[in-house]
């Protein structure tokens, strides 16, 4: 790859982590690895993981697992997720769950956020999926990575360990217009999903350059726009009596021409111990027989 920066191609890995005849999971996980591994040797920007359900023949069911893993296999390539289907899961659960990524691996995460299940109606039941509007939950997730609740708010008294103060780098990703616009408007990075949905690659990046507002640090924030993220009050509260393979990326990213960085100040008494638990043995290139 060229190296200046004018002229640099940043080359990224987008993996469903396919099952293939005859093999295992454990095979497919370990294909990914590997993967991950070659990419990294060979220069590539990033490798994110999908989001399938109810699909034999892939087993990318849990980004956030796969990530941890990878990212640990790895010391300089950016990993992440293409994506975390939002609407399945709880915004603190995402948010603490990559809140405790990127404090494991500083200024390596990636997290990409979409729209859909990842599979079908059943599938989707079987996850508590929520039928909430996607802007309130991304609202709530930037409210959760921020500590910044509006006043009253009865999640202001909940904060997010980890996550509030370590918010990775946060892609909206999407098939169509619709992430490309509010993406644009919250000055957030976008990741069109070109290999699937190639006929719309330019109405979708011509939306998000038209939208596109800068935002100090990717923080989400918006002078005025129709996109303005607020979190809404929940309408009830539990009460105290409750019951307590692999396919290269060719979708198109874009970033916002205001690069994000994280703060350079390192927190008191925190130092980049890097993967856990690695040792040279730990890193064959043929996977073990049982």
């Amino acid at each position: 790859m060229r190296g200046d920066f004018g002229g640099r191609l940043r080359l990224s890995i987008l993996d469903h982590t396919p099952v293939s005849s005859g093999s295992t999971l454990g095979d497919a996980f370990w294909h990914s690895t590997r993967l991950a591994e070659l990419a990294e040797q060979v220069g590539y920007e990033r490798y994110w993981v999908a989001e399938h359900h109810n699909m034999p023949w892939l087993a990318s069911s849990s980004p956030a697992v796969l990530v941890a893993h990878v990212a640990a296999r790895t010391t300089r390539l950016r990993v992440g997720s293409g994506g975390i289907m939002l609407p399945n899961y709880a915004p603190l659960a995402v948010v603490e769950q990559f809140g405790m990524l990127e404090e494991l691996h500083p200024g390596r995460i990636d997290l990409g956020l979409g729209r859909s299940s990842g599979g079908d109606q059943i599938a989707s039941h079987a996850l508590r999926r929520t039928d909430q509007d996607y802007a309130p939950l991304l609202a709530e997730l930037l409210a959760f990575f921020r500590g910044d609740f509006p006043e009253g708010h009865p999640y202001g008294r909940v904060t997010a360990v980890p996550g509030q103060g370590t918010m990775p780098s946060i892609w909206l990703l999407g098939s169509g217009t619709y992430s490309a616009q509010l993406a644009g408007a919250i000055g957030l990075p976008f990741g069109h999903g070109g290999h699937f949905a190639a006929a719309n690659s330019v109405a979708a990046v011509e939306a998000y350059r038209q939208s596109f507002r800068p935002s100090p640090a990717c923080r989400g924030r918006t002078q005025s726009s129709q996109w303005e993220l607020s979190a809404p009050k929940p309408t009830k509260l539990p009460s105290a009596t409750t019951t307590q393979r692999t396919s290269a990326l060719c979708a198109i990213c874009l970033a916002p021409q205001v690069r994000c960085s994280r703060p350079t100040k390192s927190k008191p008494g925190r130092q980049d111990h890097g993967p856990l638990l690695r040792s040279s043995t730990s890193r064959s290139s043929s996977r073990p027989t049982s």
